[in-house]
């Protein structure tokens, strides 16, 4: 039998188990599913709350054998799933109800890390922590991986022995969470975009980037992240401080209702890449996210195929994982920085009016923009009286702040308001910000910030 077909032989002994409720996917095809699958045999997996419980599910890239993966656990969820470089193993963790890797809650997680192998779950590690959002392991090889402690330390376990030793001589704040290194052991991240030197168990140095859910290519060469709300999927070239995105927000190349991305993955070949998308809605543990999956030159990080659905369900499917047995890795030189002179510009064009607020959004809860802190809102207004700048039509849609460091804003009121106004793209910083726009399309309408409030 070759390497390739007794790698296929055993993912599919491993997960064995069937789906065990209807989920509306029954006879659905996929014309990507085949290009995917003839890449070689490979599964992806992911996190889903079908089923009232977080359980992790999988689906081979032919689109076959749709299944739940880890088995029901009374009082626990199951999260972050990751394969191993051979893809004979997933990691995963079993979070008590209630809790998750999302929040900063003090005292024992009682996450339990697990290793899913030839259809058995072993739990390596209790009390373990993820760094803020649902990753918690590097794969070091195929038999090594990194974790962190409830101590926030980094750790090395050995599956095979079950033995663990740290790695860093001083664990985590709890601002950073916990960092996770790279397979390489020379970059490390926390849940806070951050591509820290590892420096022998002590990560320093590295640009705090807006974003979260950041994590590295297997061969140390670039780093991946969500580097707004519903999207860009970045890349950084760790040698050279590049960054360019991977899929970008509303990407011409998926479906116009799932143009919200988030959860990026790169497989251990870096020939595949998945994340999740939503129509347009932020909450991550409701949302109706569902799972893409698609081809990538390893070389370049770049997509050179359309992404391709393998989930169609209304919970939330979040946070996959892709192996393809098939893959190697492919190195290449690395590039030289790029530096790119600073853009001068003038004060921005304002606008001063008086604004009666006439359709509205609902502004998101905290809870909802999680692990966020701010929130934008856009409201449409009508236009009683203008004070300075150009002349402006009727109707105007303009976006308000609702939720600014963690506190909740008062709401604008229907009542008329004298509003300094920018234009929304003279601001493109705040355009990968959470922003709940539920207004009808207007596409003729203007979009302006609001710079000053007073009623």
């Amino acid at each position: 039998m070759s390497g390739m077909r007794a790698v296929a032989v055993l993912i599919a002994a491993m997960l064995a188990a069937e789906s065990t409720g209807a989920d509306g996917e029954t006879g659905w095809q996929e014309p990507g599913w085949a290009a995917l699958a003839g890449l070689g045999a490979g599964t992806v997996a992911w996190e889903s709350s079908r089923g009232g419980r977080w359980r992790i599910w999988a689906r081979d890239l032919d689109g076959g054998h749709r299944r739940q993966v880890t088995p029901d656990e009374d009082g626990r969820d199951h999260f972050c799933p990751h394969w191993s470089p051979d893809g004979r193993r997933l990691a995963f963790l079993s979070f008590p109800s209630g809790r998750d890797g999302y929040g900063d809650q003090p005292g024992p997680t009682g996450a339990r890390l697990c290793v899913l192998e030839a259809g058995a779950v072993r739990a390596l590690a209790r009390d373990v922590r993820t760094y803020r959002e649902d990753r918690a392991v590097t794969w070091i090889d195929a038999t090594t991986l990194a974790f962190i402690d409830d101590a926030r330390h980094t750790c090395r376990l050995d599956v095979i022995a079950g033995t663990a030793q740290r790695l860093t001589a001083e664990p985590a704040t709890s601002a950073q969470a916990g960092w996770l290194p790279d397979a390489t052991l020379r970059w490390a991240t926390t849940g806070a975009p951050r591509f820290a030197a590892w420096n022998a168990g002590r990560p320093a140095g590295g640009e705090a980037l807006e974003g979260c859910q950041p994590y590295f290519s297997h061969d140390g060469r670039f780093g991946f992240w969500s580097a707004g709300a519903g999207g860009p999927l970045n890349r950084i070239e760790l040698a050279s401080g590049a960054v360019a995105p991977i899929v970008r927000a509303r990407d011409h190349r998926l479906p116009r209702e799932r143009g919200y991305v988030y959860f990026p993955m790169l497989s251990r070949c870096g020939r595949l890449f998945a994340f999740a998308a939503s129509p347009g809605v932020h909450d991550h543990f409701q949302a109706d996210y569902d799972i893409y999956v698609a081809a990538c030159d390893p070389v370049t990080l770049t997509l050179v195929g359309a992404p391709v659905r393998y989930s169609r369900d209304g919970a939330c499917d979040r946070f996959p994982d892709v192996t393809l047995a098939a893959g190697a890795v492919i190195a290449a030189p690395v590039a030289e920085p790029v530096s790119t002179p600073p853009i001068a510009r003038g004060p921005l064009p304002r606008w001063q009016a008086r604004l009666r607020r006439v359709r509205a959004s609902t502004p998101p809860t905290l809870v909802q923009i999680r692990p966020y802190r701010e929130a934008l809102v856009v409201n449409e207004y009508a236009v009683e009286a203008q004070t300075a700048g150009d002349p402006l039509p009727a109707l105007v849609r303009v976006v308000d702040w609702a939720i600014r460091d963690g506190a909740v804003l008062a709401n604008p009121g229907d009542g008329a308001a004298d509003l300094d106004l920018e234009r929304w793209d003279d601001h493109p910083a705040l355009h990968q910000r959470v922003r709940t726009d539920q207004l009808p399309p207007a596409p003729d309408l203007p979009m302006f910030l609001r710079v000053r409030f007073t009623p």
